[in-house]
């Protein structure tokens, strides 16, 4: 015997195929960013491996006394850390967004 709930959860063939639309469209925009996703980590990843994140630098260090290059080099690898380190905040955020869209169809 089935339950009131399993009633209500019952679909005829015809509310299946109106739902079909709209259940791929769902599908088709989890699996790009899936795809998104993977690729993003590679790249990161890949970036990470060529370019590790900077150690500090000490204070006293030939760097704070402005000897020549190292220092624009510096400060240009600051501002690309910080656009990596901004890149990995977005994919964490996308990261969310994919087990958001699990959650709900599960």
């Amino acid at each position: 015997m089935r339950t009131l709930e399993q009633e209500a959860t019952m679909l005829s063939v015809k509310d299946v195929n109106a739902r079909l639309p709209l259940v791929r469209s769902i599908v088709r925009d989890v699996m790009g960013l899936h795809r998104d996703l993977s690729e993003r980590r590679l790249r990161l990843s890949e970036l990470r491996d060529r370019y590790p994140a900077p150690r500090s630098v000490s204070v006293g260090g030939a760097a704070a006394a402005g000897a020549g290059s190292g220092v624009s080099s510096r400060v240009g690898l600051g501002v690309y850390e910080q656009e990596v380190v901004q890149m990995e905040s977005e994919l964490a955020r996308d990261e969310s967004r994919m087990a958001e869209y699990a959650r709900e169809l599960s």
